[in-house]
């Protein structure tokens, strides 16, 4: 490891920049963490398209779905009041 040869180069001797140059052999913080264990990966990149276009399909189910049994109610309102007023909610972040 490099830390190791710049730690053993220095010998007894520490100060601030031998120190600096010590820490700086590890590499960056998250390269340095990867080494001691692995990052966590909820959803494999390889997966991240066909995730993508079941969510969407399921959004557009919800839709349909929520859309048809508002449009069964009585009154010719309730479908706009719907779409208006409960719906946007599934889009919003």
């Amino acid at each position: 490891m490099k830390s190791m040869d710049v730690a053993a180069e220095l010998g007894g001797r520490i100060d601030p920049a031998a120190a600096r140059r010590v820490v700086d052999a590890f590499g960056r913080p998250a390269e340095a963490a990867a080494r001691y264990r692995p990052p966590l990966v909820l959803l494999d990149p390889a997966d991240s398209r066909l995730f993508l276009r079941w969510s969407l399909g399921g959004l557009v189910v919800i839709r349909v779905v929520g859309a048809a049994q508002v449009a069964g109610e009585p009154g010719a309102g309730a479908l706009a009041s719907w779409w208006l007023g409960v719906a946007p909610g599934c889009w919003r972040r």
